[in-house]
């Protein structure tokens, strides 16, 4: 249960100190600054009107063990509070600090959402042994670690400010400490009770913190000590982590941190349409859009790719625009919508065309190598011309040059070569020595000089046939085996050309068949096919006539 609990016992009065509130930090309709008995009587409310049960400070409020019950809201009356504490830090609506006597507890559980920062401070008044702080502090431990220990470590971050004064006169000695609780976590809460006598409900000492339970059984009455001094800091509102812009898909309405999670849907274009979608050159037609909400931060009109969306139709949601295309044919208009949010979802865009025609006008063609339309205006050029660059069908004007099925200039004729003034000149041997000397020509053309004039005729002189190489088929003197002879003396002029340098004979093993081929020199490769068998005389038949002669089988 969470609240807190009196006794009946008002304890010692202590002299009022100077002003202290709270601070609350980023909870909508409270104040900037409040102080704890304020909170504790329910006062200031927020803006539902309360700050106890499901409030902004603490949750519900138990009633007190004498049978003192709470107003109906769970919380006390101002003059409950008034009776039941003591309060230091100012006027009496003006105080932040609660102080506990023997017969004294409380009980405090943050609200939902929130982190409430209270000081501890225990206080003795023993004169000569003012340690007794320090010794019931040190024992308030969690599974062995102490408060002091957790303070000074960062392994608890929610516990922190330790101070001991150990005095030795007959002021007071205290030791004391800062805790933060979380309100998100049910089981942060703190209860003290002072014991002397002990309060119904209340225990002795316990810290509920985000870093762990620490607590102690023994009442601090009974461990001498006075009072304990409940100081509050302040209570504020956690950062809730989520999309905070209220146009995003996902807006996280109780998010107070952006985390950069907003995703957006940029508006869809619902209607977008031309009429009329043919005009003629010089007329106009009229574009209308509509999209389906506000959320875009421009819309564009491309014409052929280019922006023509004036600046008072940037953030149209609906509007229409009339334009006059030049061009004639397809003209392009594409709707394009943009929003510049981050993550947004592709823009959206769509293409209507308006196709514009020329105006009835007809000029008669004057170009003599071009057809001509059904108007008299120019068509395409004619057989065997192409379009110049002027404008004008035309064909290759170099006499030299064959033409291109379009008349367009393509190789120089036989004879002639492309000179450094793009014509084809006649070209050819320029050696005037040269029996091939052509006297017209421009163009040199080495490959046409035949050299020395009436050059000596050499007829060719060749080697001796070499040996035959031996048959391919050893075994039976047959396969194929080969001969060969080489140039002594090249022909030259009109003289005889060499004749054939290599023979090959091939010998069938079965039938005795042989056929001679002869290969290289100035003829053409011959083949003769002989039939031969043992002891058989065979003619051979050169020239159509038959000479005598025996021709052996060879082995």
């Amino acid at each position: 249960m969470a609240g807190f609990i009196v006794s009946n016992s008002f304890g010692r009065f202590n002299a009022k100190k100077k002003v202290f509130n709270a601070t609350i930090t980023d909870i909508p309709g409270v104040p900037t600054t409040v102080p704890f008995k304020d909170i504790v009587q329910g006062l200031p409310q927020d803006t539902n009107g309360y700050a106890g049960n499901n409030g902004w400070a603490y949750k519900k409020q138990l009633g007190k063990n004498s049978g003192e019950s709470t107003n109906g809201s769970g919380r006390l009356t101002q003059a409950q509070a008034d009776k039941y504490f003591e309060w230091s830090g100012g006027s009496p609506t003006n105080e932040n600090t609660m102080n506990l006597y023997a017969g004294d507890a409380y009980h405090f559980r943050p609200a939902p959402g929130t982190i409430a920062k209270f000081q501890f401070k225990y206080v003795t008044n023993k004169g000569s042994s003012n340690q007794y702080p320090y010794d019931y502090v040190v024992n308030i431990k969690k599974s062995g670690l102490s408060i002091p220990s957790a303070a000074t470590s960062t392994s608890y971050p929610s516990i922190t400010n330790y101070t001991r004064v150990d005095t030795t006169s007959s002021s007071s000695g205290y030791a004391k400490f800062t805790v933060e609780f979380d309100g998100d976590d049910s089981s942060n809460y703190f209860s003290i009770d002072m014991g002397d006598p002990q309060v119904g409900g209340i225990a002795a000492c316990k810290f509920y913190t985000p870093d762990g339970f620490f607590t102690r059984d023994q009442y601090p009455s009974d461990k001498d000590i006075d009072r304990v001094e409940i100081h509050l800091w302040s209570i504020k509102k956690k950062p809730v982590s989520g999309c905070t812009d209220p146009q995003a898909d996902n807006h996280n309405v109780n998010a107070t941190v952006s985390d950069n999670s907003c995703s957006y849907t940029t508006a869809t274009i619902s209607a977008f349409s031309t009429s009329p979608t043919t005009i003629t050159q010089g007329g106009s037609s009229t574009i209308s859009w509509t999209l389906s909400n506000g959320n875009f931060s421009e819309v564009k009109l491309l014409e052929n790719g280019t922006n023509i969306m004036p600046t008072n139709k940037k953030q149209a949601q609906s509007s229409s625009l009339v334009v006059s295309p030049a061009t004639v044919g397809n003209n392009t208009y594409q709707l394009q919508v943009d929003w510049t949010k981050p993550n947004t979802e592709i823009r959206n865009s769509a293409v209507q065309t308006i196709n514009v025609n020329a105006p009835t006008s007809y000029i008669p063609c004057t170009d003599p190598n071009r057809d001509t339309d059904g108007n008299g205006e120019c068509a395409s050029c004619k057989s065997g011309y192409y379009l110049g660059s002027d404008g004008l069908c035309t064909q290759c004007s170099d006499p030299n040059r064959q033409y291109d099925t379009d008349g367009r200039c393509g190789d120089c004729e036989s004879g002639y070569s492309l000179g450094t003034n793009g014509l084809c000149q006649k070209s050819g041997c320029m050696d005037e020595d040269d029996a091939n000397y052509d006297p017209d020509a421009v163009i040199d053309d080495s490959s046409a000089c035949y050299g020395e004039e009436d050059p000596v005729d050499i007829d060719c002189e060749l080697s001796d046939w070499s040996d035959w190489s031996a048959w391919s088929d050893a075994d039976t003197d047959s396969g194929t085996r080969t001969r060969t002879r080489t140039v002594i003396t090249a022909a030259s002029g009109n003289g005889a050309v060499c004749e054939h340098l290599e023979e090959e004979e091939t010998k069938d093993p079965d039938t005795g068949e042989v056929i001679i081929t002869t290969l290289g020199g100035g003829t053409t490769t011959t083949t003769t096919t002989e039939e031969k068998s043992p002891n058989l005389l065979v003619p051979i038949l050169l020239g159509g006539a038959i000479l005598g002669g025996v021709l052996l089988l060879r082995k």
